[in-house]
């Protein structure tokens, strides 16, 4: 996992919980067996076989190169992180009008100064 995902609120100690799995017990998850990586080494150490599991980003193209599955969140623990496309003044000038947010039925957001 990255450093931030164990040190978050939201992040691993708040995953076991909701997943019922417990930290140091039996049946659980021994904390030596927890690791922190660098976001992109935590992809192939799992696919290596170095980690049982790890925290990825499901948008990530590496998933489907290294073969991983996903699991289902069906307790709903981590919210949905929608993305969007950010451009400079000069890139949206330059972008072209019939594709984009109004063409996939999302309304058009106004640009804003960063």
């Amino acid at each position: 996992m990255e450093s931030e995902f164990r040190d978050r609120n939201d992040g691993l100690e708040g995953m076991l919980k909701t997943y019922d799995v417990p930290l140091d017990e039996a049946g659980g998850v021994p904390t030596k067996n927890l690791r922190t990586f660098q976001t992109g080494a935590i992809y192939d150490a799992t696919a290596s076989g170095n980690c049982t599991f790890g925290e990825v980003f499901t948008t990530d193209g590496r998933i489907l190169a290294l073969d991983l599955k996903v699991l289902q969140d069906d307790r709903r623990y981590f919210p949905n992180y929608n993305v969007s496309l950010v451009l400079g003044k000069k890139a949206a000038r330059r972008a072209p009008r019939d594709r984009g947010p109004a063409r996939s039925g999302h309304r058009e957001v106004s640009p804003t100064r960063c």
